[in-house]
């Protein structure tokens, strides 16, 4: 049988993948086609033979999920829960599916997560981090889709960052970290953990709402699991799956870039309590809780006394140096915005969420203090796809893009700010052309509750 024949073919042994005859003309002499089905066979085995060790009654098992391999004429689709792979051809595909690390597409009547096969690969010798990103991304979409949540929340981080909320989540961690690997007196970290968790919430309240540790926390933890199970198999104990999340990059936050943003802290704070509740509460049924609104650490810290303790004075230095930088880069990031949104001729654009078909790459999600404004400069470019194929728009590295509470026209969705004569309107036809986006839409013009037009684009 032709491996991925329309109904897919078992995967039986690794071997059978690098042997199947479909690739023999075309793609023998690619170089990381082993590891792509590498990558198959450890997501059929995580996903479709343990799945609960990652998360009770885990639902992503019911996701299929395409490895893009840009060289490769034919894409592997696995199966978990069928315990199958497939392949599809590259005709039968989006074009964006090879221009974008992870999104999600619609495949003979269902939802599909696509992710690059070399994710993580930034130079030659690194491994991929395939697995990794479908199963953190592929958990948020499927699994997190019904969870509950504050009804306040707004991601993002204030600005400028102050020094007391980060010095106190900084803590926060730290003292979570030595009780994960159990070191010293675990109780004490505990109460000292507990004691910072309150001072962050006295810094400041509005941060816990904008917080990521719920969905962001275990999400991670989800993927740092699975990228032991991806080494070990499913015969993993739980000692030796303790072992290497201690020994990795979870725990190891601090030296993650953007580590001091409240949106980046959620990953590893969030991440580190769930790890502690699955390796030393295993009675507790901490993730139905988490599905109904808490966060880990909320329940891990629920019942702790608060025990006063002094910041370390290096880790203080530190952080005021890094919110200094931080600060300063933000500020240059925004400026440009900022200084459009107060001139007179400024024209808003806004773009409905249905355009964007990819993921994309933020320098961060950042809410102006004077302003109440959230800001999302980007890392990377941005390329919106519409119905009518004639339209385009294209948004550079280190556009931003703006998020309004209330008073908008238009349906929400991606908003940007021009100068006027950054915009040609000709019958319902806007030409864009300004220093970071570039395009064409259709859309109608309306005005806003301060009588600023905007010019509301069509899917």
């Amino acid at each position: 049988m032709r491996f991925g024949a329309a109904l897919g073919l078992k995967l039986v042994t690794l071997s059978m993948v690098f042997t199947a005859p479909s690739y023999a003309h075309t793609e023998t002499q690619y170089p990381k086609i082993e590891e792509t089905n590498k990558i198959a066979h450890s997501l059929m085995t995580v996903l479709g033979q343990c799945p609960n060790r990652l998360w009770p009654d885990l639902k992503l098992q019911s996701m299929d999920i395409l490895l893009i391999n840009k060289e490769m004429t034919r894409q592997i689709l696995v199966s978990p829960k069928s315990q199958t792979i497939s392949t599809i051809p590259n005709e039968e595909l989006p074009p964006h599916v090879f221009q974008t690390s992870y999104s999600r597409i619609p495949y003979q009547g269902r939802e599909i997560l696509y992710v690059d096969s070399q994710f993580g690969v930034f130079k030659p010798g690194l491994p991929s981090k395939a697995l990794e990103l479908a199963i953190h991304e592929g958990f948020h979409m499927v699994d997190q889709r019904s969870w509950a949540e504050e009804k306040a929340r707004v991601r993002g981080t204030w600005v400028p960052l102050l020094v007391q909320p980060r010095i106190a989540r900084a803590m926060l961690y730290k003292n979570l970290v030595l009780v994960a690997k159990s070191k010293g007196d675990v109780q004490v970290h505990l109460q000292n953990a507990r004691y910072w968790y309150d001072e962050w919430l006295k810094a400041d309240p509005t941060e816990k709402a904008m917080s990521t540790d719920q969905r962001e926390g275990t999400a991670r933890y989800v993927e740092a699991v699975a990228e032991v199970l991806k080494a070990r198999g499913c015969s993993a104990t739980e000692e030796e799956i303790s072992k290497d999340i201690i020994n990795s990059s979870l725990l190891n936050g601090h030296h993650a870039v953007g580590f001091r943003e409240l949106d980046t802290e959620g990953y590893f704070v969030g991440g580190v309590a769930s790890f502690i509740l699955r390796s030393q509460y295993s009675a507790v049924d901490w993730q139905s809780r988490v599905a109904k609104g808490e966060t880990p650490v909320e329940i891990l810290l629920k019942d702790i006394a608060p025990l006063a303790e002094t910041a370390d004075s290096s880790l203080v230095a530190g952080i005021n140096k890094e919110l200094k930088k931080l600060n300063d880069r933000i500020s240059e990031d925004l400026a440009p915005t900022r200084n459009l949104l107060k001139q007179e001729d400024v024209v808003f654009v806004s773009v409905p969420a249905a355009a964007l078909k990819t993921s994309f790459s933020p320098k961060g999600f950042y809410l102006g203090r004077d302003e109440g404004l959230r800001y999302t400069p980007l890392a990377k470019e941005l390329k919106f796809q519409f119905q009518n194929q004639q339209n385009s728009l294209l948004a550079d590295p280190n556009s931003v893009f703006i998020r309004f509470q209330a008073g908008v026209p238009c349906e929400l969705g991606w908003t940007f700010a021009l100068k006027s004569a950054d915009v040609i309107a000709r019958a319902g036809v806007f030409e864009i052309k300004s220093e970071l986006f570039s395009g064409r839409v259709e859309g109608v013009v309306m005005k806003d509750t301060s009588n600023r037009p905007w010019i509301c684009v069509q899917p």
